[in-house]
């Protein structure tokens, strides 16, 4: 929900882009997902899990990978996006002590807020 929120702050800068969720197979998110494109005419789509987890490439061109994640960046698909060489944008908010290092602290106003994370992004893709 929280990448929801910081698309919407940048909206205008990522229409030509193609924006794919993964991983989040909540109701409320698929929900935020579907308002968000309407909202913003973003090319915007909620991708089953059961389609990346059958495709080990489905990284292939991407762009950037990226996350909002509490404490720790387990279950990302980190070891996929570096074998791809997908550039990775992972925010965590209260990162776990070993988890501290300048690319992560650089990243703590964004996993914060939400215009900040879409600042990042657009910089990211730029």
């Amino acid at each position: 929900m929280f990448v929801v929120s910081a698309l919407y702050h940048c909206a205008s800068e990522l229409l030509s882009f193609s924006i794919e969720f993964i991983d989040a197979a909540d109701e409320a998110v698929a929900a935020a997902v579907a308002v968000l494109r309407w909202d913003t005419g973003l090319d915007v789509a909620l991708v089953p899990p059961a389609a990346t987890r059958a495709d080990p490439s489905f990284l292939q061109g991407a762009l950037l990978y990226g996350a909002v994640r509490f404490s720790d960046t387990a279950g990302l698909r980190l070891p996929e996006a570096r074998r791809l060489g997908v550039p990775v944008l992972v925010a965590l908010q209260f990162p776990a002590g070993g988890m501290v290092d300048p690319v992560r602290l650089g990243l703590l106003r964004a996993a914060h807020d939400p215009a900040i994370l879409g600042r990042q992004i657009v910089r990211a893709v730029a």
